[in-house]
């Protein structure tokens, strides 16, 4: 199995995460400059969870960007990427799920609809890597 993942072994797997990134970052922005009216429509109390997310959001997806531009990854970190992506459909749900007060409805149905654009990159980004797992690369990272 190769250890790295580069964009001419898999330039599905670097479009997804450029896609990923660019909305990460634009997440992350419209948290940062809507807080208090986006904390309303979702039914929290606390605009500052939204201006923390939206940071995180704006470094996660500027890290995204960044590994994409350079078009060569380690497999580890492809997976780590894909795994932190799970790791938000899984959180969005069990927040929903163990905490049904605490959103408005539209709430509930929007974070389901960014869940849902994050399961999407998850998949095409673990299609990718399952597809080139045989393959070995031109350069190494």
């Amino acid at each position: 199995m190769s250890t790295h993942l580069t964009y001419e072994h898999s330039s599905l797997f670097f479009r997804t995460l450029s896609a990923n990134g660019l909305f990460s970052v634009t997440s992350g922005f419209i948290m940062l400059a809507m807080s208090g009216s986006l904390s309303s429509f979702l039914g929290l109390s606390d605009h500052r969870w939204l201006l923390g997310l939206g940071g995180i959001l704006l470094v996660f997806g500027g890290a995204l960007l960044l590994r994409a531009r350079s078009r060569c990854v380690t497999r580890v970190e492809a997976i780590a990427i894909s795994a932190m992506d799970l790791g938000w459909v899984v959180a969005s749900i069990v927040l929903i799920v163990a905490l049904p007060g605490l959103f408005t409805s539209s709430g509930m149905i929007a974070i389901l609809a960014v869940a849902a654009v994050v399961l999407a990159f998850f998949e095409l980004q673990a299609f990718a890597l399952w597809k080139t797992r045989a393959q070995s690369p031109a350069r190494r990272c």
